[in-house]
Formats: structure tokens, sequence, C-alpha cells
């Protein structure tokens, strides 16, 4: 499952290689990856099962950055969509490691142990300025991390639901969605003021988070138990005044219970 990777520059035909270099996969993206804007090239070499050592080529200076013990799996690791990070996690252990944050233009990393470990476990926002994750995870609850990519500080939010739809940023980048553990209640945080500014509470667990296009309001959805179509649809306007009172819809017109009301 091993050979010696080569990289051929087309306009020199020069050639670099890394002997011993991962070579098992369906597609190519299963041991190698460029980054989008073809300045950097990921790769993995001396592989033992899921734990290798990642090597970060910058195609541009043919020079390597490398981390050992790193895990080796397609979904464990990416680019932001800039381009300026790499997620990647080291010293993993069933479902958790050490999540590292790489700063492709500076080699600097932040790293944040007993970091959950899964498919979706972690996301940029859209203008990439912001790295939602989450750590010490334990029965489908942990802490909420949410990391400024250009500042290095983090919020934590514990006792937050850790799946992949728990969370959600606005398309505007401006807000972000998450659940708490009881799956009854969803949080709405300003990214710009670093608070939370709303909180949306239902009587059974929510199935549905989602903005409007518009990103002026929150669609929040719970099912009744045992009903597969019938439950709680609540309208909530993201600017909203605290004095305000939430609107409420259900679906086909059931009548709300009295706690609902209220």
């Amino acid at each position: 499952n091993s050979g010696t990777l080569q990289v051929l520059n087309l306009e020199t035909g020069k050639t670099i290689h890394f002997p011993n270099s991962y070579s098992y996969g369906y597609s190519s993206i299963d041991h190698y990856r460029y980054s989008s804007n073809n300045k950097f090239l990921t790769f993995f070499t001396d592989v033992s099962f899921y734990n290798g050592t990642l090597q970060v080529l910058n195609l541009e200076t043919g020079k390597t950055i490398h981390f050992p013990n790193s895990y080796r799996d397609r979904n464990s690791y990416s680019y932001s969509p800039d381009n300026k990070f790499l997620t990647f996690f080291t010293k993993v252990s069933d479902n958790s490691g050490t999540l590292q944050v790489l700063n492709l233009e500076t080699g600097k990393t932040i790293h944040f142990p007993n970091s959950y470990r899964d498919r979706n476990s972690y996301s940029y926002s859209p203008d990439d300025r912001f790295l939602t994750f989450f750590t010490d995870v334990s029965d489908n609850g942990g802490t909420l991390q949410i990391l400024n990519l250009e500042t290095g500080k983090t919020i934590h939010f514990p006792n937050s639901y850790s799946y992949s739809y728990s969370y959600s940023y606005s398309s505007d980048d401006g807000f972000l969605t998450f659940l708490q553990t009881n799956k009854r209640t969803v949080h709405l945080f300003d990214l710009q003021r670093q608070k939370v500014i709303r909180t949306i509470s239902h009587q059974y667990e929510i199935e549905k988070i989602e903005f409007s296009p518009d990103n002026q309001y929150l669609t929040t959805f719970s099912k009744y138990p045992g009903s597969s179509t019938r439950g709680i649809l609540k309208f909530t306007p993201v600017f909203l005044r605290d004095e305000d009172v939430f609107t409420y819809y259900t679906s086909r017109f059931t009548p709300l219970s009295t706690s609902e009301r209220e």
C-alpha cells in the first residue's frame, strides 16, 4: 500500500519524489489532495493502519511541513475554502483526537485536544473567518467551540448537541445557530458581537433549523411524538426586539397545546 509519490513540474520538467508514500484507494483523493489554488499538495507517508505522517508540500517553494501520527482518512482533513488553513487530526483514539488548524501562510498551528472526530465534525463559516467544532463529547453532548481564525481566540458552549445538523451558519456570515443537548433549545449566536442574542425553545425535540434566504427569519420545527408530519413550526425574526412575541405556526393547522401557547 505504499510507493514513491512523484510530483512533476510540467513547466520545468523537474520532479520531487517522496518514498514510502501511501498509495491505496479507489480514487486519487484517497491518498493525496491539491488545494483549490494549486499552491499546496497534501499526502501521507509512513502509514500504519489509519495513522501516518501528513505531508504538506508547498508547490511554489518545494518545501514540506510534516505532522507525524496524523489520522489518515480523506474525510478527516480539508482545506478552508480560501486555502489559508488546513485542518486535520492527530493522536486519534476512537472518535476523538487532537484537531490541528494549520495556517498555510505562516506554517503555525493551533491544536485542540479531545476534539470530536467524525465525518462532519467541523465546519468553516462561508467567509472563512470562523471554524466550528466539538470537544469533550459524550453521549451526543459536548462543548461547541467557535474559533476566530483571524485572532486565534475561541468561545465555547458546554452541553451542546454534537451532531452534524445541530449547528449552521447564515449565508451572510452574520449568525450561527446551535442546539443544546436536550435538542429542544436552539441558540442564535451573533458572530460580530460574539454573543447569544436569541434562545428559542420547543416542547418537543427540534428536527429542523433553517435561515430564510434573506437571513431575516429563523425557522425551527419540532414534531409531535408519534407523528411523522405534524408538529410545531416557529418563525423567529432574527432582529427581534426583546419585548416582541414569537409567531407560532403548526403543520396542518394543528391546535397548539396550552404550554405551546404560553
